[in-house]
């Protein structure tokens, strides 16, 4: 069974980005070294984290050669961040059983494909940690770009230590989407009964808004480099 996994905020400016989240007091950790990070994370104590991250502008460009290897719908996804606007831009499926695996990865592409949803080729990725660590990670892209994409789980496990946070974030409790109807089957094929998930009637597939569940401070309609959070008790 597919969950929600990682939610994608864009933003245009890692740094400023990473700095205001914890003003708000999340705790964040980079992605890499922070002077050449292009990504950094939000863990909670469950479920789904935030990965803040930007394109640079070579990467637009570089979305055709990507496709060459990984065929045209990687090719439209990677188009489709560099042109997104801050914020929630994108989400991530797993396997919530032993079947995430790296080594599995391609086993699950065939199963969504299966479902008769086009899916890119597997693409194998890694990232090194600030500490040295080098996590190696595989995933694959799906079309329509507005349906999530579906990732494996890092071939180490456990190298993410739960964090506490000092507004109090607990978990991320709900994430509203709102779908057209030309998306609706395919992203029902896809998360199943989820019941992090709520689809809602849109003219547009996208996310909404997320529910933070613990935070003490109110952030109700605040929208942070374009990502809405709503605190929950």
């Amino acid at each position: 069974m597919l969950k929600i996994n990682q939610l994608q905020c864009k933003v245009t400016d890692l740094q400023k980005a990473v700095s205001d989240f914890k003003e708000l007091g999340f705790t964040v950790c980079w992605g890499a070294d922070p002077e050449r990070a292009s990504n950094a994370f939000i863990y909670f104590e469950n479920g789904p984290v935030i990965e803040l991250f930007l394109m640079p502008d070579i990467a637009y460009y570089a979305a055709s050669v990507f496709g060459v290897f990984y065929g045209s719908s990687a090719k439209r996804r990677w188009k489709y961040w560099c042109r997104s606007n801050e914020g929630w831009c994108d989400f991530n499926l797993k396997s919530d059983n032993e079947e995430a695996s790296l080594e599995n990865i391609g086993n699950i592409r065939n199963h969504v494909k299966n479902k008769n949803i086009s899916v890119s080729r597997v693409i194998k990725g890694h990232r090194t940690q600030p500490d040295g660590q080098k996590l190696k990670f595989g995933y694959f892209v799906t079309d329509p770009v507005e349906l999530p994409f579906i990732t494996s789980d890092y071939h180490i496990k456990n190298t993410i230590k739960k964090v506490k946070h000092k507004n109090g974030a607990k978990e991320i409790e709900w994430v509203k989407v709102g779908v057209n109807d030309k998306n609706r089957n395919k992203l029902e094929l896809l998360t199943g009964d989820d019941k992090k998930i709520i689809l809602v009637p849109s003219e547009h597939t996208n996310i909404i808004e997320i529910g933070i569940k613990g935070i003490k401070n109110k952030l109700d309609g605040n929208r942070l480099h374009g990502a809405k959070i709503v605190s929950l008790d």
